[in-house]
């Protein structure tokens, strides 16, 4: 904890009862709540992924300037400006986590964006200088895959949302619905037998995946408290500005369209 409060410029001592102790108003006074082992699990979780967003959001708001500056500038439309293999598909039977899922979905989006955009304009680069394109593969295939695993109204990403707001959500109840949605499909199949109740396989684009639904709803309700969003807010604002700048430049884009 000394390490992280170092790394983040905060005053000794704040960080440890932000994460680790729940704030109540009893009375009108302000009092302080031991969490659980698992609560404060999911709380230094949080944290990790407030910072990562806003980290992320800087980067990829120097990668879009920079973009500005070359020949990227002349396309018009939504563009993807920062493109990384993301790797890590972790094909073997062991089953992957929300996490991973999360990784793998965004492995589907950027080749989905490079079937159907880069190589479009590579085959009308050819055309127009009378070369043959080369072969492009199932392309058609892609649109089932996207419709599965984030287009909304329901794919998985979308039913995880939905099951995560309920009240009585569950793992099981996550199963349960995605499999009552599509279960028709081709691109989705029950682990087997051997498997954990909530195991189920995604035959993605680079292989068939497996993946335990157990944890997802938890972790997808992962986000920093109001006591550590306010403090670590405060802590960026006043050390790291630039990582201030870039969430609210988003925020006000958003606003403007």
């Amino acid at each position: 904890m000394a390490h992280a409060e170092e790394l983040l410029r905060l005053e000794k001592g704040t960080l440890g009862p932000a994460l680790l102790k729940k704030s109540m108003d009893i009375g009108g006074q302000q009092t302080f709540k031991n969490m659980n082992q698992e609560d404060a699990k999911l709380s230094i979780l949080a944290l990790g992924a407030f910072l990562y967003e806003k980290t992320f959001r800087r980067l990829l708001q120097h990668c879009s300037q920079y973009a500005a500056l070359t020949e990227f500038s002349s396309m018009s439309g939504p563009q993807l400006r920062i493109i990384d293999c993301c790797g890590n598909e972790s094909l073997e039977k062991s089953p992957n986590l929300l996490s991973q899922f999360l990784i793998n979905v965004s492995e589907e989006k950027m080749n989905e964006h490079y079937m159907f955009r880069a190589f479009d304009r590579e085959e009308q680069l050819c055309r127009s200088e009378g070369v043959p394109p080369p072969s492009t593969g199932p392309r058609d295939d892609l649109g089932p895959m996207a419709s599965l695993l984030d287009e909304p109204p329901l794919s998985i990403i979308n039913i995880l949302e939905e099951v995560t707001l309920m009240q009585r959500g569950s793992d099981k109840a996550l199963f349960d619905k995605i499999f009552n949605t599509h279960s028709k499909g081709k691109l989705i199949k029950i682990a087997g037998r051997s498997a954990n109740a909530t195991c189920f396989i995604i035959k993605h684009t680079f292989g068939d995946t497996q993946y335990d639904l157990e944890g997802f709803t938890s972790s997808n309700k992962v986000a920093p408290s109001p006591d550590v969003k306010t403090l670590i807010s405060k802590c960026l604002e006043k050390n790291f500005p630039f990582l201030m700048s870039a969430q609210d430049g988003g925020a006000e884009e958003e606003k403007e369209e």
